[in-house]
């Protein structure tokens, strides 16, 4: 008679404290260590990411209610594993619905750590939004957030810089300018606008006359009706099955989250970052047919950047583009040529077959340019798409079935080239999972949007079979690892011959509840390039293997100052080549009182490598919403502080100044690029208003 009333009292008291956290320090550190691994898949820093976590402020107002939150929901979250997510469900499905926050510690993949990051954003009943309300409501009683960023390089570039007689090559000046206005009513209406200027663009003259180079705005409405479950006007991104034919923003890849293989966001999702090229600009709805029936429709038109080639065929002029653009700089005579030179066309469609337990997916995609795309002929690019138009036809599934999770997608395009992905979850016990995958993109296959999991992410010409798995062998412990192996059976850009390659990371985790967090890791990686100093005729593919280790410590000294430290060494080998070696060291502190309305973190690194090949990738705090993760290598040293003040009602102002000293180098990057002298830094500004 008493459990109902206890348990009451206890959810009551968790609410109540959840209610008193501060939103801007909601803690990020999973997604920390996905996107450093990500990058260093990746090779590349060319990705948005700086409204990852926006999501869960939403979620502080409104928590989610574990009777109802869906797969998709728990993956939007963010937060959780794919095997925690798996987990979830199947405690649900065989215990019914949770009457205590407190039953999470009974499901197998969540530990202390897990529930206490999750806490703040979740709960059994949850009030205030409701479907009965209206959309004049939303908007009458939802939230405004109004922000303004600026930022900039205090060294100038080359491109900066004109010799006698001639003008610089960038048109603009080195000002980096953000705005942002956002209405939000919890996690169901959304709708604002987005615009930035880039270092070296025009502001207010020549090319970009009406102000910022960039503008993008959204209206997203979910759950108006039954039937009526999603609106999306304006911007806004999509995400079909396991990313095979279509998938905007930000897709983990192979990470120390080993289970994380499992892609299953929602169909729609709104769109409010300042990338200029992953996202769809028109209209989207899903629609509620009956009860297990969803479709989802949408249709988009913009202008993308493209290299435009133009050809005299008697007195007529005909259009032609040889590649798209991905940087969304126009800072040059050349770079503004190429922006929105390019029409596209895309409609896309889901319709899905789903219950508690599966679902299944027919999804169809079309591609259409308003001139077409005729590669410049190489060898390793001769299957790849070129045209004017692209059709893509799609399966997905997911079956839960006891502590099983079968999922996958397979496609077609229309050359008749079929690739597929498909994948388990397995929950063997309550201390250890796996995970298996198994890919097949052919050479010929053709997509535009896809971002399925893979080595690489194009997605075509790569067979792969990754294993992972998450074990607890003792209490506070933890152990990921996992293996991938693949081969590309045609050739790459930088890979003249086809190729084998596998890679494995292995991470063991000690954590402390509220306390701490140690882990050691070592990855390696093994795969062929082209010789970095060939000599000959032909270029040479030689095997290279990229080793590194990791010891990373995060301790909270008291309630309010947190440390964390990290030490990483590594060695790069190329066949014929002497070895290299690297080493990185920082050692953070984030100091976040409550008593004073100011708070700061604060980072001092020292590196030590022999090129950029031994380099690593360090997650960086900073302004709210706005991450840096920048790569630390060369020998020298690397310091940041941002400061953090909230002393005036509904307002936050925050200021960031970072830098980098090269001790072995005379300059930094290269081309327009080109900074002269040891020292680049780079200081910011950002106000948040709430309304």
């Amino acid at each position: 008679m008493l459990r109902r009333p206890f348990l009451l009292f206890l959810l009551f008291l968790s609410l109540h404290i959840t209610a008193q956290i501060d939103s801007s320090f909601i803690e990020t550190s999973d997604l920390e260590s996905v996107i450093e691994d990500y990058l260093q898949n990746e090779e590349s820093e060319s990705f948005d990411y700086n409204t990852l976590n926006s999501h869960l402020e939403s979620l502080l107002k409104n928590p989610l209610n574990l009777n109802k939150v869906t797969e998709e929901d728990l993956k939007d979250f963010g937060i959780l594993s794919d095997i925690q997510i798996f987990d979830f469900l199947n405690y649900r499905q065989n215990t019914g619905a949770f009457i205590s926050i407190y039953e999470l510690q009974s499901i197998p993949s969540f530990d202390n750590s897990t529930i206490r990051k999750i806490l703040p954003f979740v709960g059994i009943k949850v009030q205030g939004v409701t479907i009965k309300e209206g959309l004049f409501q939303m908007i009458k009683e939802g939230e405004n957030q109004l922000f303004l960023r600026w930022s900039r390089r205090l060294q100038k570039a080359k491109g900066y810089l004109s010799n006698v007689g001639e003008s610089p090559n960038y048109l603009g000046d080195p000002n980096r300018f953000y705005l942002r206005f956002k209405h939000s009513y919890g996690t169901k209406l959304s709708y604002g606008i987005t615009a930035e200027k880039d270092p070296g663009e025009e502001f207010f003259k020549g090319s970009n006359a009406n102000g910022f180079d960039f503008y993008s705005a959204h209206f997203f409405v979910k759950d108006l009706s039954e039937k009526l479950r999603v609106v999306a006007i304006g911007d806004f991104k999509v995400n079909f099955g396991q990313g095979l034919i279509i998938r905007n923003g930000f897709s983990t890849g192979k990470s120390a989250f080993t289970m994380n293989i499992k892609r299953n966001n929602k169909p729609l999702e709104r769109y409010s970052s300042v990338n200029e090229i992953d996202f769809m600009r028109g209209l989207g709805t899903t629609l509620k047919l009956t009860k297990n029936v969803e479709l989802t429709t949408f249709i988009s038109r913009r202008k993308i950047d493209g290299n435009q080639n133009i050809e005299l065929v008697g007195e007529l002029e005909e259009f032609s583009f040889s590649s798209l653009q991905s940087s969304g700089m126009h800072r040059t005579i050349g770079e503004i040529e190429d922006k929105n030179a390019i029409q596209n066309l895309t409609i896309g469609n889901q319709l899905k077959w789903k219950s508690d337990t599966w679902h299944i997916s027919a999804n169809t995609l079309f591609n259409q340019f308003d001139q077409p795309l005729i590669l410049t002929q190489r060898v390793d690019n001769q299957f790849n798409f070129s045209g004017i138009q692209l059709f893509n036809f799609s399966l997905d599934y997911s079956l839960l079935f006891r502590n099983l999770n079968f999922f996958g997608e397979s496609a077609m395009s229309d050359n008749g080239a079929f690739a597929t992905s498909n994948g388990l979850l397995a929950a063997l016990d309550q201390k250890l999972s796996i995970a298996v995958l198994f890919r097949y993109f052919p050479k010929d296959f053709h997509h535009l949007n896809g971002q399925p999991f893979a080595e690489k992410r194009a997605g075509r010409n790569e067979t792969g079979l990754y294993f992972g798995l998450e074990m607890r062998p003792f209490k506070n412990w933890k152990l990921n690892a996992y293996y991938d192996f693949w081969e590309n059976p045609w050739l790459g850009f930088t890979n003249d011959a086809p190729d084998i390659g596998n890679e494995w990371l292995a991470r063991l985790t000690y954590s402390k509840r509220r306390s701490m967090e140690f882990y050691v890791q070592i990855r390696n990686e093994t795969k062929s390039n082209n010789l970095s100093e060939n000599q000959t005729k032909l270029d040479l593919p030689v095997e290279r293997q990229r080793f590194q280790t990791r010891v990373h410590f995060s301790y909270n000294l008291t309630q309010f100052i947190t440390l964390k430290s990290r030490v990483d060494f590594g060695t790069f080998k190329e066949e014929n080549i002497q070895i290299q070696k690297g080493i990185s060291m920082y050692q953070d502190l984030i100091y976040r009182p409550k008593w004073i309305p100011f708070s700061f973190t604060t980072r001092f690194a020292i590196f030590d490598t022999d090129g950029y090949d031994v380099r690593y990738y360090h997650y960086e705090n900073d302004l709210l919403y706005n991450f840096s993760i920048p790569s630390y290598y060369n020998e020298g040293t690397r310091f940041y502080l941002n400061v953090r003040y909230r002393g005036i009602r509904n307002l936050m102002l925050e200021a960031r100044y970072a830098q980098t000293f090269w001790n072995n180098q005379s300059s930094f990057s290269s081309g327009n690029e080109e900074i002269l002298g040891q020292l680049r830094s780079e200081i910011k500004f950002q106000l948040r208003y709430k309304f």
